[in-house]
Protein backbone atom coordinates (compact mmCIF):
# COMPACT_ATOMS: atom_id res chain seq x y z
CA UNK A 1 0.00 0.00 0.00
CA UNK A 2 1.29 3.48 -1.06
CA UNK A 3 -0.15 6.51 0.19
CA UNK A 4 0.88 10.22 -1.49
CA UNK A 5 2.54 13.05 0.47
CA UNK A 6 -1.01 14.55 0.67
CA UNK A 7 -3.18 11.69 2.37
CA UNK A 8 -5.62 12.02 -0.16
CA UNK A 9 -5.04 9.07 -2.29
CA UNK A 10 -3.57 5.81 -1.54
CA UNK A 11 -2.43 3.11 -4.21
CA UNK A 12 -3.29 -0.73 -3.22
CA UNK A 13 -3.31 -3.99 -5.16
CA UNK A 14 -3.51 -1.55 -8.67
CA UNK A 15 -6.44 -0.06 -7.33
CA UNK A 16 -6.61 3.61 -6.48
CA UNK A 17 -8.63 4.91 -3.16
CA UNK A 18 -9.92 8.14 -2.05
CA UNK A 19 -11.03 9.47 1.08
CA UNK A 20 -12.80 12.41 -1.58
CA UNK A 21 -16.01 12.33 -3.64
CA UNK A 22 -15.65 13.70 -6.57
CA UNK A 23 -16.72 17.23 -5.90
CA UNK A 24 -14.23 17.32 -3.01
CA UNK A 25 -11.44 15.90 -6.36
CA UNK A 26 -12.67 18.64 -8.66
CA UNK A 27 -12.14 21.83 -6.33
CA UNK A 28 -8.72 20.69 -5.59
CA UNK A 29 -8.22 20.26 -9.18
CA UNK A 30 -9.71 24.05 -9.82
CA UNK A 31 -8.98 25.70 -6.49
CA UNK A 32 -12.46 26.97 -6.81
CA UNK A 33 -13.14 27.27 -2.64
CA UNK A 34 -10.25 29.86 -2.68
CA UNK A 35 -12.67 32.93 -4.11
CA UNK A 36 -15.87 31.30 -1.82
CA UNK A 37 -18.15 33.27 -0.23
CA UNK A 38 -19.58 32.00 2.54
CA UNK A 39 -22.92 33.51 2.51
CA UNK A 40 -23.76 32.19 -0.92
CA UNK A 41 -23.33 28.80 -0.46
CA UNK A 42 -26.95 27.64 -1.49
CA UNK A 43 -28.11 24.84 0.74
CA UNK A 44 -29.06 22.25 -1.53
CA UNK A 45 -29.24 18.62 0.42
CA UNK A 46 -31.29 15.81 -0.12
CA UNK A 47 -33.25 17.85 -3.19
CA UNK A 48 -33.81 20.69 -0.49
CA UNK A 49 -33.16 24.55 -1.00
CA UNK A 50 -32.52 26.85 1.83
CA UNK A 51 -36.02 28.79 0.35
CA UNK A 52 -37.96 26.15 1.36
CA UNK A 53 -36.55 26.42 5.17
CA UNK A 54 -37.99 29.98 5.28
CA UNK A 55 -41.38 29.39 3.01
CA UNK A 56 -43.44 30.34 5.73
CA UNK A 57 -41.77 33.27 6.86
CA UNK A 58 -41.57 36.06 4.87
CA UNK A 59 -38.90 38.31 6.73
CA UNK A 60 -36.45 35.37 7.17
CA UNK A 61 -37.00 34.55 2.99
CA UNK A 62 -36.46 38.23 2.33
CA UNK A 63 -33.09 38.31 4.29
CA UNK A 64 -32.02 34.97 3.04
CA UNK A 65 -32.29 36.15 -0.44
CA UNK A 66 -31.05 39.78 0.16
CA UNK A 67 -27.56 37.58 0.93
CA UNK A 68 -27.65 36.90 -3.37
CA UNK A 69 -29.15 39.88 -4.20
CA UNK A 70 -25.45 40.98 -6.30
CA UNK A 71 -25.74 37.33 -7.98
CA UNK A 72 -29.27 36.34 -8.76
CA UNK A 73 -28.11 33.55 -10.64
CA UNK A 74 -28.76 31.59 -6.97
CA UNK A 75 -32.72 32.77 -7.28
CA UNK A 76 -33.13 29.61 -9.45
CA UNK A 77 -33.30 27.67 -6.34
CA UNK A 78 -36.73 28.77 -5.87
CA UNK A 79 -37.84 26.72 -8.69
CA UNK A 80 -35.80 23.98 -7.63
CA UNK A 81 -38.11 20.78 -6.69
CA UNK A 82 -37.86 18.85 -3.65
CA UNK A 83 -38.39 15.07 -3.13
CA UNK A 84 -42.00 15.25 -3.55
CA UNK A 85 -41.49 17.52 -6.66
CA UNK A 86 -42.32 21.08 -5.83
CA UNK A 87 -41.16 24.19 -5.12
CA UNK A 88 -40.91 26.69 -3.08
CA UNK A 89 -42.70 29.13 -5.23
CA UNK A 90 -45.20 25.79 -5.98
CA UNK A 91 -45.97 25.72 -1.55
CA UNK A 92 -46.57 29.13 -2.08
CA UNK A 93 -48.91 29.22 -4.01
CA UNK A 94 -50.59 26.25 -2.64
CA UNK A 95 -50.49 28.20 0.85
CA UNK A 96 -51.80 31.12 -0.61
CA UNK A 97 -49.12 33.47 0.80
CA UNK A 98 -49.40 36.04 -2.08
CA UNK A 99 -46.57 38.28 -0.13
CA UNK A 100 -44.22 35.51 -0.51
CA UNK A 101 -45.47 34.62 -3.80
CA UNK A 102 -44.23 38.81 -4.69
CA UNK A 103 -40.85 38.39 -3.44
CA UNK A 104 -40.44 35.22 -5.18
CA UNK A 105 -41.44 36.51 -8.18
CA UNK A 106 -39.58 39.69 -8.24
CA UNK A 107 -36.43 37.49 -7.25
CA UNK A 108 -37.04 35.77 -10.51
CA UNK A 109 -37.57 38.68 -12.49
CA UNK A 110 -34.06 39.05 -11.61
CA UNK A 111 -32.88 36.39 -13.64
CA UNK A 112 -33.59 38.42 -17.17
CA UNK A 113 -34.48 36.92 -19.60
CA UNK A 114 -33.06 33.27 -18.66
CA UNK A 115 -36.72 31.17 -18.72
CA UNK A 116 -38.39 29.81 -15.76
CA UNK A 117 -41.96 29.51 -17.78
CA UNK A 118 -42.09 25.84 -17.53
CA UNK A 119 -41.85 26.14 -13.83
CA UNK A 120 -44.42 28.70 -13.31
CA UNK A 121 -46.56 27.94 -16.45
CA UNK A 122 -48.27 24.86 -14.07
CA UNK A 123 -49.64 27.83 -11.92
CA UNK A 124 -50.69 30.28 -14.42
CA UNK A 125 -54.81 30.10 -13.35
CA UNK A 126 -53.73 30.76 -9.39
CA UNK A 127 -51.31 33.03 -10.49
CA UNK A 128 -53.81 35.11 -12.27
CA UNK A 129 -56.85 35.09 -9.72
CA UNK A 130 -54.05 36.46 -7.42
CA UNK A 131 -53.77 39.49 -9.73
CA UNK A 132 -50.17 39.98 -8.17
CA UNK A 133 -48.19 43.07 -9.52
CA UNK A 134 -44.89 40.85 -9.57
CA UNK A 135 -46.85 38.28 -12.24
CA UNK A 136 -47.97 41.34 -14.24
CA UNK A 137 -44.02 42.26 -14.10
CA UNK A 138 -43.32 38.74 -14.68
CA UNK A 139 -45.86 38.42 -18.04
CA UNK A 140 -44.97 41.63 -19.68
CA UNK A 141 -41.41 40.41 -19.64
CA UNK A 142 -41.67 37.31 -21.10
CA UNK A 143 -41.01 36.81 -24.86
CA UNK A 144 -44.22 35.33 -25.78
CA UNK A 145 -46.53 38.87 -24.60
CA UNK A 146 -49.74 38.93 -26.48
CA UNK A 147 -52.00 41.47 -26.35
CA UNK A 148 -54.44 39.62 -24.08
CA UNK A 149 -51.24 38.90 -21.63
CA UNK A 150 -51.02 43.16 -21.61
CA UNK A 151 -54.74 43.53 -20.75
CA UNK A 152 -55.05 41.75 -17.78
CA UNK A 153 -57.63 43.49 -15.69
CA UNK A 154 -57.67 44.79 -12.28
CA UNK A 155 -59.61 43.14 -9.65
CA UNK A 156 -59.88 43.58 -6.26
CA UNK A 157 -57.25 41.58 -4.35
CA UNK A 158 -58.64 37.92 -3.04
CA UNK A 159 -56.00 38.01 -0.06
CA UNK A 160 -55.12 40.93 2.58
CA UNK A 161 -51.21 40.49 2.53
CA UNK A 162 -50.97 41.00 -0.71
CA UNK A 163 -48.98 43.74 -2.00
CA UNK A 164 -49.59 46.11 -4.77
CA UNK A 165 -46.60 48.52 -5.34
Amino acid sequence: MRINANEDVMLGNGTMITPLCYKDIYFYKNKSLDNLDVKKVVYYMNKKSVAFDYIDNYENLKSVLAIFENDPLYYIMLVLENNEGKTPLQLAIDNNSARIIELMLNCLLKLGHFSISKKIFHNFSSLFKMNLRSFEKYLNSCYFVTEQMKSINKVDLKSPDTIRD
